[in-house]
C-alpha cells in the first residue's frame, strides 16, 4: 500500500488550520487551554517538589515508629528493675543468713552454740570438742588453697574443728542429719562410730572437719 504524504499533509494540515482558527477566533478556548496547560506545568513541578517532602514524612514516620519500639522496650526494662528491686527488698531483710553462714573471722563461740544447740535438739551428748589453728584476733590462719578445694578462691580460710557426741542411734543419725542443715556449714574430712565407754547401748559419733570463714583483714 503506497501513501500518499501529500494527501495525508494537506489532509492533517486542513485540521491544524481549524484547531488554529477556532484557538484564535475564541477565547474561552483560549482561555481553556492556558489554563489547561498552567495546570498541568504546576502539576508537574509541584509533583517534583513535593517529592522530598513526602520523603520526609515518610522518614519521620518511620522513626517515631522506631522511637515507640524502644520506650515499649524501656518500659519493660523498668518493669523488670522495679520487679527486681522490689526482690531485692524483700530477701534484703534475710542478709544476715548469710553473714551467720559465712562470717567476717572464725567465730568459734558462735559455732560451738550451734552445735551445742544441735545437741539438746537431738538428746546427744557432747562429750569433746577442740578447734585448732583458730585466730582470734589479727591475720593467719588456714588458707583456702592449703586446705580447701584447688578451685576454691578468695579471701576464704577454715578453721579446723573436730566433736564427738555420744547417744542412741537414732539420736546420733538425727544429729549428723541435722549437722548438715546448720546455718554454718562443715566441711567433714573424717567421721566414724564408735562403741561408748560405759555399759550401754549408746554410740558415739566422731567427726573432723574444717568451718568457713572470711578472712576479717581482706
Amino acid at each position: 500500500m503506497t501513501v500518499n504524504y501529500r494527501e495525508q499533509y494537506a489532509k492533517y494540515n486542513k485540521y491544524f488550520t481549524s484547531l488554529r482558527l477556532v484557538y484564535t477566533k475564541k477565547p474561552e478556548v483560549r482561555v481553556s487551554l492556558n489554563l489547561l496547560m498552567t495546570l498541568l506545568a504546576i502539576s508537574f513541578f509541584g509533583l517534583f517538589a513535593l517529592r522530598s517532602t513526602i520523603s520526609t514524612i515518610a522518614e519521620l514516620l518511620s522513626n517515631v515508629k522506631s522511637q515507640e519500639e524502644i520506650s515499649n522496650k524501656l518500659d519493660e526494662k523498668i518493669q523488670a528493675l522495679q520487679k527486681a528491686h522490689a526482690n531485692w527488698t524483700q530477701e534484703a531483710q534475710r542478709e544476715f543468713l548469710i553473714d551467720q553462714a559465712l562470717p567476717k573471722g572464725p567465730q568459734p563461740d558462735d559455732y560451738l552454740r550451734q552445735i551445742e544447740g544441735l545437741s539438746a535438739q537431738t538428746s546427744v551428748t557432747l562429750i569433746a570438742l577442740t578447734l585448732q589453728d583458730v585466730l582470734i584476733y589479727g591475720k593467719g590462719g588456714i588458707s583456702a588453697d592449703q586446705n580447701a578445694d584447688k578451685d576454691s578462691s578468695g579471701p576464704v580460710k577454715y578453721m579446723n574443728v573436730t566433736f564427738t557426741v555420744e547417744g542412741q542411734y537414732s539420736q546420733v543419725i538425727s544429729f549428723e542429719n541435722g549437722l548438715e542443715n546448720l546455718r554454718r556449714t562443715i566441711k567433714i574430712d573424717t567421721l566414724s562410730l564408735g562403741q561408748a565407754k560405759k555399759q550401754t547401748n549408746n554410740i558415739t559419733l566422731t567427726i573432723a572437719g574444717k568451718v568457713p570463714y572470711l578472712d576479717s583483714q581482706k
